[in-house]
């Protein structure tokens, strides 16, 4: 019993590995509280997430807050970024379906359409600044370019993130852990998609590593 819960047994390291994830959806709830700083709290879970699929390691709160400050300049500019279109589309989610301008069904629900491409985009683009140093609207229009040629990754992606959302409406006191808890399971999937891109040399030549 004693060597199943060892820190070096395969229990006792995911034990360890949940209980820092516990702590980085925490720390990452406190960073967004000043909404301008979202961008860089979401790309600092994102470079943790990915260092514990590379090589299980650097997926802690020190490495967290790390990874905050080295992406909080770009990181920030890449949310400002998204911050203009995800405003026009809640302005004409709010006329459709809260102010009850009059329109079809259709009509109203094919404004989430604009609001699932900008998720895409969003996972994309904050995973793109956490793996690679770049210009953030750069990185933004690479993210648009990956969540195209990659359909169903990219539908997987904005389905698990629709999840996040619809159970922060059922149980908003838990949405402290849906967002983070959903990157970490997503790493695996963006960064499968980020090696791809990467061994083709004449998509993204300007793109480097972190």
């Amino acid at each position: 019993m004693l060597k199943l819960l060892s820190p070096n047994s395969p229990l006792g390291c995911w034990m360890a590995f949940l209980l820092d994830a516990l702590l980085i959806s925490g720390a990452w709830a406190v960073f967004c509280i000043p909404v301008i700083t979202i961008g860089a709290a979401t790309s600092a879970v994102h470079r943790v997430a990915q260092n514990w699929v590379r090589d299980r390691s650097d997926c802690d709160l020190q490495h967290y807050f790390k990874a905050f400050k080295e992406n909080l300049k770009d990181g920030t500019a890449v949310w400002l970024i998204l911050l203009v279109p995800l405003a026009v589309i809640f302005f004409n989610a709010y006329a459709v379906w809260i102010a009850l301008v009059k329109a079809d069904a259709v009509i109203r629900w094919l404004t989430l359409l604009p609001f699932a491409v900008w998720m895409a985009a969003a996972v994309y683009a904050f995973a793109l600044q956490a793996t690679f140093e770049n210009k953030p609207i750069r990185t933004v229009l690479n993210a648009l370019r990956i969540a195209a040629s990659h359909l169903l990754t990219t539908l997987f992606l904005i389905l698990l993130f629709a999840a996040a959302i619809f159970c922060t409406l059922v149980f908003p006191y838990g949405a402290v852990l849906y967002v983070p808890f959903c990157i970490f399971f997503s790493a695996r999937f963006t960064w499968n998609v980020f090696r791809k891109v990467f061994e083709r040399s004449d998509v993204i030549k300007e793109d480097n590593p972190q």
